[in-house]
């Protein structure tokens, strides 16, 4: 661990030198907690703050592991007193810097662009050796559509930081977001170059080929991947968490409903798909209930209208089996034909009570296409239609008695 790696920590959590061992065990330890609390609460759709949220923990364990151990506190000491007499470091600046970027990561969590703009420009003018004030800006401008600029932050930045990871995928993805395919691809390969075939960029393979709805390309390389490195879980972490966010595309938002809905039956099953096979390659609670969610667009449901005609027919097999019954008894001349007639139309009304109840069911996603169009499409096929014929005759006849 660098120098500069003990002050980041020191700074990051706001520690004071001159407490002890225990004491920052217990802070830090505190601090894990809340941010597993956070991130169990946060919404299973924002693998962004997820990512960022796990990041933040993996560093507490970290700083754990550095700050609280006796030997690591005392090459620290040295270290710090070489620097300031190098004047390499000022820790007050330092902690000033961090501050500045709290507040400049905080407003842009509120979406508050921007005011992060504003401070993380702050912290670069006060000369913070970091990526972070340079991610804030780029990814608030990409927030608020200002795609180029995004763009040409990061790029800057990736200049300043080459060995940055983070910068490079940010690059990357605003790529692929811009369907700016053969740019995001040569990147992807030079980045496998320069950071040594680092999962994340396989993992971004991936979501290039998912967000061009290459499925077939998705499934290969992810088949690929894992077979030459069938132990490489961050690879598995990373693709299953972008083959989620590509699954995401496949909604429709409905401002009406204020929800996210899935309209269309191609979209339901490539949904379902996409996260299944998230679900098959890395098992995670989020992914999981993204699963089940999606797969309730596919659960069926009884349409009113479909139920009112299968009640219908039912009323007319009675109706003829119980004319037939009494036809049979009766003395009426052919009664025995008449009756045989009768009874093979309630067989027949019966067949056709089967065929509709079947028909009466439609997927979740169906419901939600009507609702959003405003008007219900007419898929079932010509002999519905006709099925359909004396019911709508025959309540339109009762409709204009009553009007």
């Amino acid at each position: 661990m660098s120098n500069k790696g003990f002050f980041d920590y020191y700074a990051m959590f706001s520690l004071n030198r001159e407490l002890s061992e225990k004491d920052i065990k217990k802070i830090l330890s505190q601090r894990q907690n809340e941010l597993v609390k956070y991130r169990g609460s946060t919404d299973p759709n924002n693998t962004e703050v997820l990512n960022e949220l796990q990041e933040m923990i993996e560093h507490v364990r970290t700083a754990i592991t550095l700050l609280t151990r006796p030997e690591k506190r005392k090459q620290y000491d040295i270290d710090l007193a070489n620097a300031v007499q190098a004047g390499q470091v000022n820790v007050q600046v330092e902690k000033e810097v961090r501050d500045i970027l709290e507040r400049a990561r905080r407003f842009f969590e509120k979406g508050e662009y921007e005011r992060a703009m504003s401070f993380a420009q702050e912290a670069i003018e006060n000369n913070s050796n970091s990526e972070e004030p340079y991610e804030i800006i780029s990814r608030s401008y990409y927030m608020m559509g200002e795609y180029d600029q995004a763009i040409g932050t990061v790029d800057k930045a990736s200049k300043v930081f080459p060995s940055s990871i983070l910068l490079r995928w940010l690059n990357v993805r605003y790529h692929i977001l811009i369907e700016d395919y053969n740019a995001a691809q040569d990147m992807i390969n030079k980045a496998l170059v320069d950071f040594d075939d680092h999962p994340q960029f396989h993992a971004e393979q991936v979501y290039l080929y998912g967000y061009a709805e290459k499925d077939d390309m998705v499934e290969s390389t992810i088949r690929e991947y894992m077979e030459g490195n069938p132990h490489d879980m961050k690879f598995r972490q990373y693709a299953a968490n972008n083959l989620v966010d590509i699954a995401q595309q496949c909604y429709l938002y409905d401002s009406n409903a204020e929800m996210l809905l899935i309209t269309e039956e191609a979209q339901y099953n490539r949904c379902v798909r996409l996260l299944k096979l998230a679900n098959s390659i890395y098992e995670d609670d989020h992914i999981a209930s993204e699963l089940e969610y999606a797969e309730q667009f596919g659960e069926l449901v009884e349409d009113e209208d479909r139920h009112q005609l299968k009640v219908f027919y039912i009323i007319l097999t009675v109706i003829m089996a119980v004319a037939a019954f009494f036809v049979a008894i009766s003395d009426i001349k052919h009664g025995k034909i008449m009756a045989i007639v009768l009874a093979a139309f309630s067989v027949i009304n019966f067949l056709i009570t089967r065929l509709v109840k079947r028909k009466s069911y439609k997927p979740y996603w169906k419901v939600y296409r009507d609702t959003y169009r405003g008007f219900k499409e007419d898929d079932d096929g010509a002999l519905y239609n006709i099925l359909s014929a004396p019911f709508e005759l025959i309540k339109s006849v009762i409709d204009s008695f009553f009007s």
